[in-house]
Formats: C-alpha cells, structure tokens, sequence
C-alpha cells in the first residue's frame, strides 16, 4: 500500500499529563501510536532505545511495538492519539488499550499495514521540534472533544497532513543544513526561473557541489535540479500561453529558454500538444 493511499483513522485523541508519580510498565499497543509533548520533558522506551520526549518532540510507534512512558523527574504532558493507517477497522469506535507486552501477541494487532514508499512508519519514528504540527494536533483535538457532525472525516484529514508533515521532516534529517536550505533553493528557483541558471550556478549561488543541490532538490521534490527547474518554466509558459497576448518565442524567452525548438519538443512532451495549441486558447 502507498502513503498517499492511507486514510488514517483516528479512535482516540487526548492529553496525557505524567507527573513524578507516575507509575506505566511495559506495554504493546494493538494499534499505533502518536506521541508529542506539549509541556515538560519526559522519555519513552522502545525497541531498545530511550528517546529524549522535550517540548515539540514526536514519536510514532507501529501497531505491535512494545513501549514504556518512563517515569519523568518533574513532569511531561503527552498529546497521544491512537491510531490506524486505514478506515479498515473504523468500526472500533473506543479505545483499545495496550496490553502487557508479556500477553501481546502479533495477531492482536488490529490493523496493521505496509506503506511500501513511507518504509520510515514501519518502526519507531523520533522526531524534534515539530511546532509546526502544533495547530493541526489544536484541530484534532476539537474535533474529538466536539464530535460535530463529520468530525471523523475531520481528523481524518488533519491527521494525513500531520503524517505528511512527519513524512516530509525526514528527508533531509541527515543533513546538517537541513530541510530550510532545500525549500529556500526551490524558492530561489521559483523566483529566478527566467535566468539562466545551472546546476553550477545554484551551487554556487548556495555554497555546495552542484551534485549535492541536484540531489537535495531530488529529495524534496523527486526530480532532480534541471528537470525541476523545467517544469518551473514549463508551467509558467502555460499559464502565458493560455493568456495570450505574446508569440510563443516571448513566451520561450521570458520563461528562461534561449532555444525555441528546445522549448517547443519539451513543452509537447508533457502537455501533449504543441505550444500553438494552447495559444489564446
């Protein structure tokens, strides 16, 4: 199964406030789970590992995946959902707790998928500071306490720009620029698309190798720099085209092709049609 075909369906969204007191043992959820921290500073065991729970924290644990919410030295609030990556059970409306990892067995898991292109949901992910995702989890929660009609639709939706935002956050974790550099490359490539620029001249322009920019755009966007940067002009000279107003070699020049037969096979390889098709159209 693909991401983008998941419809995650939410059963149950709340705060999880721990103090000092607080008393978990070792447990395995039947389906997943979603933890961010709102307030204090807690951690959470899992799979041989204890991640560091501060403020804009997440962690997301499969269906099946044993965890302990460790004791905190002051105190951590949770904002925990739990959750299937598909409507396949939405029938289980109440929560269904964790049972103790000794009694779990794999068959108790209720809804459990593969996303063959998000392979990152198939173990525990850890992420830091994500406030962005503060508004969308604000959202949800309304939505829950609410229960207007529609609300599991809702959250449904919410919740899938969460899990994309999750999605997005590691692609370029591992780099010490960090995804901020890739989108601020694909603004200036917006910005400058007129210009003739070169994998040499991004890289320049950034301060890396050209192939490191190609790679951090393919990345982001799944093509590399030039053929992203094509497809910049390419929707642009369609929106002129449709315009009208210019011949189609000012239309080729304004947005950054200096070779008019390059522009016309190129803009028929996608669009289907010639540039004269489309012209005041």
């Amino acid at each position: 199964m693909l991401f983008e075909e998941s419809r995650p369906f939410i059963r149950y969204a709340r705060d999880l406030p721990l103090s000092e007191n607080s008393q978990y043992g070792m447990s395995t959820p039947c389906d997943a789970r979603f933890f961010y921290v709102r307030a204090g500073e807690g951690e959470i065991f899992a799979e041989g590992h204890t991640y560091l729970m501060q403020v804009g924290s997440v962690l997301l644990l499969p269906p099946g995946t044993p965890y302990h919410l460790l004791t905190p030295r002051t105190g951590v609030t949770y904002f925990a959902l739990n959750f299937d990556y598909t409507m396949e059970k939405c029938d289980l409306t109440v929560p269904i707790p964790p049972k103790p990892s000794e009694e779990f067995q794999m068959s108790d898991c209720i809804c459990r998928v593969d996303l063959e292109d998000a392979p990152v949901f198939s173990a525990p992910l850890y992420l830091r500071n994500m406030f962005l995702l503060e508004p969308s989890l604000a959202s949800i929660e309304n939505e829950y306490l609410k229960k207007m009609v529609y609300y599991e639709v809702r959250m449904s939706a919410v919740f899938f720009k969460v899990l994309t935002d999750c999605l997005r956050s590691t692609l370029l974790s591992g780099a010490p620029e960090g995804r901020a550099v890739g989108v601020e490359i694909l603004d200036y490539l917006h910005r400058h698309y007129r210009e003739p620029l070169t994998n040499e001249s991004i890289g320049a322009r950034f301060g890396f190798h050209k192939n490191y920019v190609s790679e951090m755009v393919k990345t982001l966007t799944g093509k590399p720099l030039h053929q992203y940067l094509l497809y910049i002009r390419l929707n642009h000279a369609w929106e002129l085209l449709e315009g009208g107003g210019k011949s189609i070699g000012e239309i080729a020049h304004d947005c950054g092709f200096e070779d008019l037969c390059y522009f016309s096979r190129y803009f028929k390889q996608v669009f289907g049609h010639a540039p004269s098709y489309y012209l005041g159209a």
